[in-house]
């Protein structure tokens, strides 16, 4: 078959993706199950942070999020993302409401999910980026420990050292709870889609779309994180230093996400973002006549 160039025109721009055209498809990500999601997109048009950060749900389980308003967090202009550009300042973000609206609605399955920049920071080590807990500025930030019921009730995803990120959270693995664990590998200020979720027997990383998996047979019950209920806290400082990276978006689902469901949200991208979808073109000149077969 041989076309000109007006109808190949005509054919390349039916085939364009939406991505292309600066369409979000935000919107087609699996919202079944969502307790919580907060995009970090509010302060894209304000030249300041803004009060709170809003549940992306509707379902105001953890309420809106109190962010800092001391110059402790910065928002993105050219996209959504609160960033943490200092070490000093009060808490950067925190939910209005504690854990307990969540923990009623979960069983035995959980899924939580990130889009975040990680700093080039070498010195970055053992530094909150999100997790269910009471850490105020400043204060020491310990080991985690399973058998500590009056601080230690849920779970905290932190900054190891430099690109590796560590997740910690209380299951039972032989019918003892423990902290369990996973490191996490990751290109540093690059975004980066993370995903970790657990059901009966499994506690699973995917980051990017590549699997970890923790080893045992671990067990989530949440009577195990409400003896504790406690605020989502968004990378409060420690004591001489802070996580100083970008979060994206931060979501929890009362389920066990599949492999499908997870590439598809990679895919769709966090909020106000552009799709990850490759694209082909083909390089044609001009006045050039070409053969499609």
């Amino acid at each position: 078959m041989r076309c000109t160039l007006p109808f190949l025109a005509i054919l390349l721009g039916l085939l364009v993706p939406v991505e292309v055209l600066g369409v979000s498809r935000f919107s087609e990500r699996n919202h079944t199950g969502l307790l919580f999601l907060y995009g970090f997109d509010d302060g894209q048009l304000s030249a300041s942070a803004p009060a709170q950060a809003r549940d992306f749900s509707g379902r105001y389980l953890m309420g809106n999020l109190t962010t800092s308003t001391t110059g402790a967090v910065t928002w993105s202009a050219t996209r959504q993302g609160m960033t943490v550009p200092s070490v000093a300042g009060a808490a950067r973000a925190t939910s209005q409401l504690t854990s307990v609206g969540v923990l009623t609605r979960l069983s035995s399955e959980f899924t939580l999910e990130f889009f975040l920049s990680n700093p080039n920071n070498p010195m970055s080590q053992n530094l909150l980026i999100s997790g269910f807990g009471d850490w105020p500025p400043g204060a020491p930030y310990a080991e985690c420990d399973a058998m500590n019921t009056v601080s230690e009730g849920g779970w905290r995803l932190s900054s190891r050292l430099g690109s590796v990120l560590e997740f910690e959270a209380i299951m039972v693995d032989s019918g003892v709870p423990t902290c369990l664990s996973s490191t996490i590998a990751i290109p540093t200020n690059t975004l980066r889609h993370l995903v970790i979720r657990a059901r009966t027997g499994e506690l699973s990383v995917v980051s990017h779309g590549s699997f970890t998996g923790v080893a045992g047979s671990p067990t989530f019950s949440p009577s195990l994180w409400a003896r504790h209920s406690a605020p989502l806290t968004i990378a409060n400082p420690h004591v001489t230093t802070g996580w100083t990276g970008t979060l994206y978006m931060v979501a929890m689902y009362d389920r066990y996400l599949s492999d499908t469901e997870i590439a598809a949200n990679r895919i769709f991208g966090p909020p106000n973002s552009f799709s990850y979808g490759n694209v082909t073109t083909l390089g044609i000149a001009e006045d050039a006549r070409t053969t499609l077969v």
